[in-house]
């Protein structure tokens, strides 16, 4: 899905929202009216004369859409970059060249950093943070590490907000109408994502008694 057609998807949020898209909408309680409102507590006059308050917006906002949608592309270029470098590994050791090791390595360091700088992106640009803090974003070989940062406050840092879909940016990635970030279990151990130290995954649940889960960090 290209970016000019998230907007799209975000009205098309909205119409199921009010239940039917047109020039009449019945917004709920039986009210059809001809125009409707986004603003928060707004009140309608229906096409019968009686009045209806909207309870508001409260589907996922439009930067969780794009995040996800960067962040999937993101992840499919990095898979295709290190499948492309594993094969020019292979026709370089058959050639015989005593430097593939050294040019593998450089060809995954490319593949991993334009990878975190795609993921930075659409984080970056709608509040100023990022997932991975790279120290020179100019060079593919640059150090970097995970954010622990916390823009929306849920309590949970950027890393685990980007490991689990969320968006870093908004406390109620997927809007008002189902729980919070913080609120939810990803890993249903019991324990709030805000208030779990390791939310990716319960480190000693009895569903997972060999704690194969890699991603407790």
């Amino acid at each position: 899905m290209k970016a000019r057609n998230l907007l799209t998807l975000s009205m098309i949020v909205s119409c199921l929202w009010h239940t039917a898209c047109g020039s009449e909408t019945t917004v709920g309680g039986g009210c059809t009216v001809t125009e409707h409102a986004d603003d928060d507590g707004a009140t309608l006059t229906c096409t019968d004369g009686s009045s209806y308050e909207l309870p508001g917006e409260c589907g996922p906002p439009p930067s969780t859409f794009l995040m996800q949608h960067e962040w999937n592309e993101a992840e499919m270029f990095r898979r295709d970059c290190s499948a492309e470098a594993g094969l020019n590994l292979h026709i370089c050791t058959q050639n015989g060249d005593p430097d593939c090791g050294d040019q593998y390595e450089q060809w995954m360091n490319s593949c991993d950093h334009i990878w975190r700088l795609w993921i930075n992106m659409i984080p970056q640009r709608e509040c100023g943070t990022v997932i991975f803090e790279v120290e020179d974003p100019q060079v593919q070989s640059s150090p970097a590490t995970v954010s622990y940062d916390d823009p929306d406050g849920d309590g949970i840092h950027n890393w685990h907000e980007y490991s689990m879909g969320l968006n870093p940016c908004e406390a109620n990635s997927f809007g008002t109408c189902v729980a919070s970030d913080a609120e939810q279990d990803y890993d249903s151990d019991g324990t709030p994502n805000g208030q779990d130290e390791y939310p990716l995954c319960d480190i000693h649940h009895e569903n997972d008694p060999a704690d194969w889960q890699s991603d407790c960090v």
